[in-house]
Formats: structure tokens, C-alpha cells, sequence
């Protein structure tokens, strides 16, 4: 797991602020099973979500060709619970649907987060800021449960692209669900 996260970061900076050239570069050098994209909390304040959209656009064109892509659909933060504020959270998850294309898949965190408002008193503890905006590490637990109970549905398991290797007469013989993962036993 590689967190790309900073604070105050926003579509644009992932695409147009130049010391991230290296933090693409990085990306791409881990050759990635998986890549998550989380932005919207920060962008709501000043971008419109044309902006947004185009920003994640120039985001999923960055990516690898070849690697998924989860755009995560995050949860409203408190200071923009409002009418106006919720009309644009959902023209922006929207567009991140409409996205969920070919390699690009969406999936929204917001049923699984608490209602946040401005003073902090929905957070259920998983949040920094009042007004709630990132999740603190309770709340980076909270969306990692979320999250891996999301991805480990009961699919035969993935090899990475870059390691796949045949071999004559391999049978499945069984799959056991450990804790946190399927195990498939391979003769």
C-alpha cells in the first residue's frame, strides 16, 4: 500500500504541481495491482465540478494503461452539508460514476461513513477536523474495512499481470477462506 495522500491536495495538484512528477514516477515503478483514487473533499470548497472532472480525468490518464483504477465516491464533509453544498457532491459523484469504464470502476464509501456536519458531532470519532474533513486513524481503519470488505468478494484469485506463469496439469482442489484472505490450493 502506497498512500499518495496530502493534505490540501486536490485534483489539481496531482496533475499540474510539479514535484509530483516523482510521485507518478513512483507510482508507475510498483507496478500496482490496484489503484485508488480518493479527491473531492478538498476540491468542493473552490473547484466547479467541471474542474473536478477534468482533474480526474488528467488523474485516470496518469495511471499505468492496464492498471484498474477504484474512484472511490467519498462522503461530504461537514462544512458543505448544506442544499447547495449537497446538490454539487452528488453532480460530482455523478461524473465519477460516469466514469466507471473499461478499467475504471466506482465505488461509494458514503453509505458506510457517518452524516458529517460542521461541528464535529457525527464524526463517530473518525475524523480530524471540525469542520470533519480527512479521517483520523480510526477513520482510516473504518474506510480500510470498508474498502477490503468491498474488494475481497468470493472470485478466484488475481495474478498480477507481471507474474503470471503457466504450468501443465495444475488442478484447483479446494479454496479455504482464512481471515483475511481466500487461499486456493493448486496441484
Amino acid at each position: 500500500v502506497y498512500n499518495g495522500a496530502h493534505s490540501g491536495g486536490d485534483v489539481a495538484f496531482f496533475n499540474h504541481y510539479e514535484p509530483m512528477d516523482m510521485h507518478w514516477e513512483s507510482v508507475s515503478a510498483m507496478n500496482l495491482d490496484l489503484a485508488v483514487v480518493a479527491l473531492g473533499a478538498n476540491d468542493i470548497s473552490h473547484l466547479s465540478t467541471e474542474q473536478f472532472l477534468t482533474g480526474i480525468d488528467g488523474i485516470i490518464e496518469r495511471v499505468d494503461p492496464g492498471i484498474p483504477i477504484l474512484l472511490l465516491g467519498g462522503y461530504l464533509r461537514g462544512d458543505y452539508n448544506t442544499e447547495a453544498g449537497r446538490l454539487k457532491w452528488a453532480a460530482m459523484q455523478e461524473g465519477l460514476r460516469e466514469r466507471a469504464v473499461g478499467q475504471v470502476a466506482y465505488f461509494d464509501i458514503a453509505p458506510h461513513w457517518p452524516v458529517l456536519v460542521p461541528d464535529g458531532s457525527t464524526s463517530e470519532g473518525l475524523m480530524y477536523d471540525t469542520p470533519p474533513i480527512h479521517p483520523n486513524d480510526a477513520g482510516m481503519d473504518r474506510m480500510a474495512d470498508v474498502l477490503t470488505t468491498a474488494l475481497l468478494v468470493d472470485a478466484p484469485p488475481v495474478a498480477h499481470r507481471r507474474a503470471v506463469r503457466l504450468s501443465r496439469g495444475a488442478t484447483v482442489t479446494r479454496k479455504h477462506a482464512s481471515a483475511c484472505s481466500p487461499m486456493w490450493l493448486v496441484h
